[in-house]
């Protein structure tokens, strides 16, 4: 009995939520189709859309008279500091390798070995640093500075 009082209850609720959705649908529909309701909501948009523009420029002149940044700053700020990062990983590249080179060169003159000639103490013209490298210089040769201080080879950040 207690369980057919159940399913019957369910059942009405089942009706009455279909008879609302069908109200609703209704509803909906005439609203919809309703070219006052329709004018309203259009207006409305409209207002909406000129009213974030007019805070958007207003934010930005807010950010100016504080002399803060504002986001196409911050872009070109960020842009900069990367760029800064990328020649300072470029420049640890380079170190790297002037110390490898530096601690092979110290080895060979411990060894008793002539060290080979840095093109910096060679000639101080750049036909100096041509002929050194195509001597086959080690130190421009591990660096790969083609005597503008320019590295010919191409980078890979690791």
């Amino acid at each position: 009995m207690a369980r057919n009082n159940a399913e019957q209850r369910e059942v009405h609720w089942l009706k009455r939520l279909d008879q609302i959705e069908k109200k609703l649908d209704e509803g909906f529909e005439r609203l919809a189709s309703n070219p006052v309701f329709l004018g309203t909501v259009a207006v409305l948009m409209n207002v909406d859309s000129h009213r974030k523009v007019l805070v958007k420029e207003s934010m930005n002149r807010i950010w100016k008279s504080l002399q803060l940044p504002n986001r196409r700053d911050q872009e070109r700020e960020l842009h900069l500091l990367h760029e800064i990062q990328h020649r300072l990983l470029e420049l640890e590249d380079r170190v790297r390798k002037v110390e490898k080179v530096e601690k092979a060169v110290k080895a060979e003159v411990k060894r008793g070995r002539k060290a080979p000639v840095n093109s910096v103490t060679a000639s101080a013209t750049p036909e100096g640093d041509r002929d050194s490298r195509e001597a086959g210089n080690p130190v421009d040769n591990a660096i790969g500075d083609n005597g503008r201080g320019k590295s010919t080879k191409p980078l890979t950040v690791q």
